[in-house]
């Protein structure tokens, strides 16, 4: 009874979508889910997550002149390629400073791109209403849908990908696969790269050499190879110019190169599979039947799409299930846009014939925007503190930075650089006590109170009084002054 309850308002949400094949402006459609996504959020939410870290990298480029070898507050971070920092101090020039709705906009701007490419190839085969509803799919998804405002790497490194994708398919199906078209794609897997390192341009590497030798398309092959080798030039070169002799163990850190070893690496892979399935919802409920549909389908435009989507999207995600080091769900996120242009394929040719599958992902996607929809446009007016704590004790910190002259000193070992995004320059980031201890001068340090006892240990003729408590995300720290 709760589950026929639950069908008949899903045939009604069929039938109101399966109208939007007569819509005049779908892609005014697909803004309106966008905006309502992202909503007030856009501005109502404090820096979280690692728009911290994304911001203060932009500040480096912008503010210290440290553009090639990304910096963060002082302190050299070159794990990785920092492509949406840049965009962000790129745009910081324009407007004469960098903030958090700022930081924003070109993530969003991607997100709505992501949306647009999924809806055109969907689009192409199915119609509008099966191309709204993949790019709904794009974003609901879980793993999306909690990014929809936070300027972090991921969809940024998401929409470059799928964008090489969509360049290949529509020169492929328009018959125009020409050498320039393969170094474009070449010059967008390398501004994914730049995003956040080589790693998840095996996405495409993997997916599309894939969906090349399933297509048995051999003329193919040597524009493929230059497209990768065009993007392995560009990304290397980055590495090339900023690298030092010790770097080469931090990559290998941070590209998870190093095993966790026996149970511990089959309980991370086996956390990673069972997340996945509820974060590529709804995808989830028909990647099944597609890949059977896929598989057994004849040589038809929407199945051979779907079959290239299903490759690039699995392909590569199946080789983080045996990666030796961790892994995150975040890692597969790649993949999204492809399980949304399986989602729109299967929606057009599924809405008839198999009408409770198609109403079980629709009624997902919905729920999951709404959800969405009334945290940012009802509970975070109404509740703003349980979504601005940085931005709280940033501003704690920069009213002690208006009485005190002199620098602002943070510890690696506590630093909260979401909080720091609210707080002017100059600001330093130390690697030890011990360097702290060896500054002088007026100046203002964030710690924790027992780095301040270790702190009165190493340097007892130094004095540091509290003019401040600031509570952050899993600790309280102090703002202390120096006195003498």
């Amino acid at each position: 009874m709760l589950l026929y309850h639950f069908f008949v308002p899903g045939q009604w949400l069929l039938g109101r979508f399966n109208r939007l094949d007569d819509t005049r402006r779908p892609l005014l459609w697909m803004l309106a889910i966008a905006l309502l996504i992202t909503g007030p959020a856009l501005l109502l939410r404090a820096v979280h997550h690692e728009e911290g870290t994304v911001i203060s990298l932009a500040r480096g480029a912008l503010e210290d002149g440290h553009w090639l070898t990304p910096t963060r507050y002082g302190v050299r971070f070159v794990e990785r390629p920092v492509l949406l920092s840049w965009i962000v101090a790129a745009l910081g020039a324009l407007a004469g400073e960098i903030t958090a709705p700022l930081t924003r906009l070109p993530h969003v701007a991607f997100l709505i791109l992501g949306g647009v490419l999924v809806y055109d190839l969907v689009r192409s085969v199915g119609g509008k209403a099966a191309g709204l509803f993949g790019a709904l799919c794009w974003f609901a998804s879980p793993m999306v849908a909690q990014k929809a405002i936070t300027a972090e790497p991921d969809v940024t490194t998401s929409v470059l990908l799928f964008s090489a994708f969509w360049l290949w398919w529509k020169s492929a199906a328009a018959g125009r696969l020409t050498l320039v078209r393969w170094i474009m794609i070449g010059a967008l897997m390398g501004l994914a790269g730049l995003t956040k390192g080589p790693q998840p341009v095996g996405y495409v590497t993997i997916g599309l050499g894939l969906a090349l030798l399933a297509r048995r398309d051999w003329r193919q092959l040597p524009g493929f190879v230059l497209a990768n080798a065009i993007a392995g030039v560009v990304v290397g070169a980055w590495y090339v110019a900023v690298a030092r002799p010790d770097d080469l163990h931090g990559w290998a850190v941070h590209s998870r190169l190093f095993s966790l070893g026996g149970l511990r690496l089959v309980g991370d892979h086996l956390d990673f599979l069972i997340s996945l399935i509820a974060e590529w919802l709804p995808g989830t409920i028909l990647l099944g039947p597609a890949i059977v549909v896929a598989w057994r389908g004849a040589k038809e435009p929407d199945i051979e799409l779907m079959r290239a989507a299903l490759i690039y999207g699995l392909a590569c995600s199946l080789v983080l299930l045996v990666w030796p080091g961790g892994v995150a769900t975040r890692y597969a996120m790649p993949a999204n846009p492809a399980l949304a242009v399986m989602c729109g394929v299967m929606f057009a040719r599924w809405r008839g014939p198999h009408t409770r599958v198609v109403v079980s992902a629709l009624s997902i996607a919905t729920l999951i925007t709404a959800y969405v929809v009334v945290v940012s446009w009802i509970v975070m007016p109404l509740m703003p503190r349980l979504f601005n704590e940085a931005q709280v004790a940033g501003e704690a910190t920069q009213a002690v930075r208006r009485t005190v002259q002199g620098p602002l000193y943070v510890l690696q070992s506590s630093a909260e650089h979401n909080m720091l995004a609210y707080v002017t320059a100059p600001i330093h980031e130390l690697p030890s006590l011990d360097a702290l201890a060896a500054t002088q001068g007026a100046a203002v340090a964030v710690m924790t109170p027992q780095e301040r006892a270790a702190l009165a240990q190493r340097a007892p003729a130094q004095d540091w009084q509290e003019r401040a408590r600031v509570h952050t995300v899993g600790e309280e720290l102090r703002v202390y002054e120096r006195t003498r």
